[in-house]
């Protein structure tokens, strides 16, 4: 398969804005955006770690000889990245806490020695710490040439996710998944973690870039509006309660990969100048935007079109001023 990066560029950058869309004017537009963020923007995230474990798999096989050199380096730019963002973010986490809990102060520092540690320590930024554990995991494995058994574990832990975020009424009434599902919540939280979604995504990516993957363009187009269709059919069957309260979330991550593969088999050279830039866009709208929302609208409560719009241009500008600065430090910001 063709590895053509301009396409995963301008994809990135498409979902960079899916996502604003999700907390910003999801729910906006009534019935029809909450459709389009279920069933249209919710693969924005695990297209972003599919496209990470592609990229650290292609990392992985061109440097087979210092493997972990290149792994070390991955991770301490990761760290860094997150560490960066952090400081930026733990302030609005506070206030967060703080509007929520008072003067608890012993709840609060004990949830944000949590967050900093295992779910992140504000809005997008779990993504980061989830990508810091999931490259872990996929280095490990790898470095022992236990494939299966990494691809076998990630589904499982992935399975598990999709039971906790829908299946929690039903099935937290069995002992076993009650005290599973409670623990689960005391570290992580949410299934929005390194174990449960960025194991599982960065591993189809790790796959997609180590092996031959005979999918065209033409295919992956129709892959992803079949997806589509079922993950619409699949929202459907969920609000009809069929399941007593539990839903289920299958087609989205076949969604996302198809996404994915139409990016990899994208033929846009006549973009590639600009292929840097949107790179780099994508990265600063997904991490600012949601520190932007948090400070033009505090609550997110009455959300509009209008906020979508500050938002967005606050994160360009953004971009444009850390560029015009140039400064190395400052340029983790941007993912330059």
């Amino acid at each position: 398969m063709k590895k053509d990066i301009v396409g995963i560029d301008l994809f990135k950058l498409i979902a960079s804005i899916l996502v604003v869309i999700i907390h910003c004017i999801g729910y906006y537009f009534g019935a029809s955006g909450r459709l389009f963020v279920r069933n249209i923007c919710g693969m924005a995230v695990p297209f972003f770690f599919i496209t990470s474990g592609y990229f650290f798999g292609l990392g992985l096989e061109k440097n087979k000889r210092s493997r972990k050199h290149y792994f070390v380096n991955y991770e301490k730019k990761l760290i860094k990245m997150y560490i960066a963002w952090s400081i930026v973010g733990i302030p609005f986490m506070v206030k967060t806490y703080y509007n929520m809990y008072g003067s608890n102060f012993k709840y609060i520092f004990l949830l944000m020695i949590r967050n900093v540690f295992f779910s992140g320590t504000f809005g997008i930024y779990w993504y980061i710490l989830a990508m810091i554990g999931a490259s872990v995991l996929i280095y490990l494995f790898v470095s022992k040439n236990k494939f299966k058994l990494m691809y076998i574990l990630s589904i499982i832990f992935f399975i598990f996710g999709i039971l906790y975020i829908g299946f929690q009424d039903s099935l937290g009434k069995n002992i076993v998944f009650y005290y599973l599902f409670k623990l689960t919540w005391i570290v992580f939280a949410s299934e929005r973690n390194f174990l449960m979604v960025g194991w599982f995504y960065m591993c189809i990516g790790y796959y997609i870039a180590t092996h031959k993957i005979n999918i065209n363009l033409l295919q992956s187009f129709i892959m992803f509006i079949i997806f589509t269709a079922l993950k619409f059919g699949e929202t459907y069957v969920n609000s009809l309660q069929l399941l007593e309260g539990s839903e289920i979330c299958i087609f989205q991550s076949l969604q996302a990969i198809a996404f994915f593969l139409i990016a990899l088999n994208l033929n846009l050279k006549f973009m590639e100048k600009y292929s840097k830039t949107m790179r780099e866009l994508s990265s600063t709208i997904y991490f600012t935007h949601f520190l932007f929302i948090d400070i033009i609208n505090p609550t997110q409560v009455g959300n509009t079109l209008l906020t979508f719009v500050e938002v967005i241009l606050l994160c360009i500008l953004f971009y444009f001023i850390v560029k015009k600065i140039n400064n190395k430090k400052l340029n983790i910001f941007i993912n330059a």
